[in-house]
């Protein structure tokens, strides 16, 4: 496949990092386009200060480049005047291909940020792929790690909903072959899930498995959910009301569809949620 540089916004995230890994052991140029934090990649990468609201660094972020993954910062609402115009100056700029990374769903909805990104792409000169994955597992290590952690618990109101259950590691890398091969994915979108749609139930029962201490799922409400979420983690309330939302369409069963998409893009099966659990198990330990 030929070189090309490709700029990855969100580079420093949970879909980011691991893309931007991929990416460099594809032999691609890449070029991590972050905002605050420290970068976490394994790869020696270009890095350069990024942010949708301040065009000042979009020249530096977008110079040479022919291919770009656009991450909306979970914040930016408007995306009609922070990531459009951003968008119009990378492709301006000779982004020949745009790869998105949307919501399982997004299609059908739209009103939803991600939807109208996806139009907006869509409506322009350029290449363009979406990414819409399914619920992601890193949620378990990141936004629910404080119930697990101090109270063996995985608090969030989903009841008997099931979710499919994907890596962002598998995310990351399906996002990297599609940018190093481009315009071979012109116009496609893949919906990478995990191999199997799970409840919480079984979630708790794989994470007291690999921890060797019980883990419980009690079907906490929503009024339960909230107040953990206020007093055990710095989430804001905004936040905090979207992740009721998500847990909601999850309890209502519009999350269990299960793709092949990361087997038809990387030529593996996605890795299970067990598989992830034991090779983060140390988060919950801590």
């Amino acid at each position: 496949m030929p070189n090309r540089l490709i700029v990855v916004t969100g580079a420093n995230g949970n879909v980011g990092a691991p893309l931007v890994d991929a990416l460099a052991e594809q032999g691609i140029s890449v070029r991590a386009a972050i905002h605050g934090g420290e970068s976490a990649f394994t790869a020696d990468v270009e890095t350069v200060h990024f942010d949708f609201t301040d065009r000042q660094t979009w020249p530096s972020a977008f110079r040479d480049a022919q291919g770009l993954f656009v991450l909306r910062p979970p914040h930016l609402s408007n995306v009609e005047t922070t990531i459009h115009p951003a968008l119009d100056a990378a492709i301006a700029a000779g982004v020949g291909h745009v790869v998105t990374l949307s919501v399982m769903g997004a299609g059908a909805n739209p009103f939803l940020p991600h939807r109208r990104i996806e139009k907006h792409v869509e409506s322009q000169p350029v290449a363009w792929t979406h990414v819409r994955p399914g619920l992601y597992m890193q949620n378990l290590s990141g936004t629910h790690r404080a119930g697990i952690c101090k109270h063996d618990e995985i608090i969030v109101p989903a009841g008997e909903g099931r979710a499919n259950w994907v890596d962002t590691r598998d995310i990351g890398e399906l996002a990297a072959m599609v940018l190093a091969e481009g315009a071979e994915h012109d116009k496609c979108i893949y919906e990478p899930t995990g191999p199997e749609a799970l409840t919480y139930h079984t979630v708790a029962g794989i994470l007291s498995d690999v921890l060797d201490r019980k883990i419980q799922y009690d079907r906490p409400g929503l009024w339960r959910y909230v107040q953990h979420m206020r007093c055990d983690t710095n989430f804001d309330l905004g936040f905090i009301l979207f992740s009721c939302l998500l847990h909601t369409l999850v309890r209502l069963g519009r999350s269990s569809r299960v793709t092949d998409d990361v087997k038809t893009v990387l030529g593996r099966p996605p890795r299970s949620l067990r598989e992830f659990a034991q090779d983060y198990a140390d988060v919950w330990r801590s």
